[in-house]
């Protein structure tokens, strides 16, 4: 199912109030996301409501006003009147053809043929470049998926990221690129940067230009970031910073450095570069902020990188399952 069809289908659960707190403040997000997500929200209430007052109405001529109103329509024409029970006949199928209308127009709007209108692209296994018909190029990141509207970048220049991805934008001054992530919306006229979203807080580092990032559901709350910076976005803070990771677009170089830094960021960053879980025995972990390590690893697969780290300070290794863990 595409995003579009899959809220469709919410705002069909949300009209039948079928949808939990968790889906409404979802279906609010991307409401706010475009004046095109609202307009098709609005169309399908009017529908919905029309159709339902109508059905309402009818059902309850059927079940009661009528008969009541079909017998003083005969008391009169016993009393001579003439023309009255073709008149309310003809009213109600009028009002039958109105019915029928609307929920024909409803019908088709949940039928009508569905013609592909979302891109989305997911590194299911490996790294993915995307070359947007822009000129804009997107690495994304093994695990990560990338959404935009088919006819990208007719009716503006915006795309969806779950996950992580470094982004090229081409430069039109017209025309703004913007990526949505759920939380926040960053936009941008041309640059380089990269976006790692994920559920517990949001990363952005700026190769090159400026970005604008907004929170999705308060879009006052807003920061500027320039070449060399970075933001890390936890709940509704906003942590601004120069970048001093250097190693933030390993995944995408192949290249992990690590200059006199503490041994507690090196086992961070690789545990994100590798996607897996490095601890620390308690002794180690307890001076890890104090011992400062010097490696480089470059396109090194990880027991590449750990047979090193070994051969280079005597640490063990410990591995149980996809647990890993060094102790003196």
């Amino acid at each position: 199912m595409s995003g579009k069809e899959y809220f469709e289908e919410m705002i069909y659960r949300h009209l039948n109030r079928e949808t939990s707190p968790k889906e409404e403040a979802e279906l609010d997000a991307w409401l706010k996301e475009s004046a095109e997500n609202q307009a098709e929200f609005d169309v399908v209430t009017k529908i919905w409501n029309d159709s339902s007052m109508l059905v309402s109405a009818v059902n309850f001529d059927k079940l009661a006003a009528w008969e009541t109103l079909d017998n003083k329509i005969k008391g009169k024409q016993a009393g001579g009147g003439k023309g009255r029970p073709l008149f309310f006949r003809m009213l109600r199928v009028a009002a039958a053809i109105i019915l029928l209308g609307l929920l024909a127009e409803l019908v088709y709007y949940l039928v009508r043929p569905k013609t592909p209108s979302t891109i989305q692209v997911v590194a299911l296994d490996r790294n993915q470049k995307i070359q947007m018909p822009d000129g804009s190029v997107i690495l994304l990141r093994k695990g990560s998926s990338l959404q935009y509207h088919a006819d990208y970048p007719l009716n503006g220049r915006r795309v969806h990221l779950t996950g992580e991805a470094y982004f090229e934008v081409a430069h039109d001054e017209k025309n703004p690129f913007s990526i949505f992530t759920g939380k926040t919306i960053i936009e941008v006229l041309g640059t380089s940067f990269l976006v790692r979203s994920t559920p517990e807080d949001e990363q952005v580092f700026v190769t090159t230009g400026r970005v604008r990032i907004s929170e999705s559901k308060d879009t006052a709350r807003t920061i500027i970031l320039t070449s060399g910076q970075s933001v890390s976005i936890i709940g509704k803070l906003f942590d601004k910073e120069n970048i001093t990771d250097n190693n933030y677009l390993a995944w995408q170089s192949g290249v992990l450095q690590f200059d006199n830094i503490p041994l507690s960021k090196m086992i961070e960053d690789l545990n994100r570069h590798f996607q897996v879980n490095i601890s620390l025995s308690d002794t180690l972990a307890a001076k890890s902020d104090t011992i400062k390590v010097n490696f480089r690893f470059e396109n090194n697969t990880l027991d590449q990188v750990l047979d090193e780290i070994h051969l280079t300070t005597g640490w063990i290794v410990e591995r149980n399952g996809s647990r890993i863990r060094l102790h003196e």
